[in-house]
């Protein structure tokens, strides 16, 4: 009674039945009830449109205590950050570093783009190479 005078906010009730799936809108708080032993699949999805509300989420989290278990990465944006940053720089590779590529597939202007950037890959990798040594 308190969240609909205060937020407008109503309690929805349904029952999931064997092989049905409920998405749950982001931000939407919810609450699980099982009346049956039961085992719980999520898949949590982040738009590119949504990273900033996202971000902005995250900086509340830092806020409670380090204890706290809300304050857990539970979207792992981090590593689906991370993933997606790998996924295209080796997708990149691919297409750069391809002999059978041509930068004309790209409709780059400069039909010497894949050798100039698999010179400069190379280039930074023996400075990579050397800073080890």
């Amino acid at each position: 009674m308190k969240l609909k005078e205060e937020y407008q906010v109503e309690p929805w009730t349904f029952e999931q039945h064997l092989g049905e799936a409920v998405f749950i809108p982001a931000g939407c708080p919810h609450q699980v009830r099982n009346l049956k032993s039961c085992i719980k699949v999520a898949l949590n999805f982040v738009s590119p449109e949504n990273l900033q509300e996202r971000n902005r989420l995250e900086e509340e989290l830092r806020l409670l205590p380090k204890n706290h278990r809300a304050r857990e990465d539970k979207l792992e944006a981090r590593k689906m950050t991370l993933y997606a940053v790998s996924s295209a720089v080796n997708e990149i590779e691919k297409l750069t570093l391809d002999p059978n590529f041509r930068a004309a597939n790209l409709g780059a202007e400069n039909p010497n783009l894949t050798a100039l950037v698999s010179e400069n890959l190379e280039k930074m990798n023996r400075r990579k190479r050397q800073k080890c040594y």
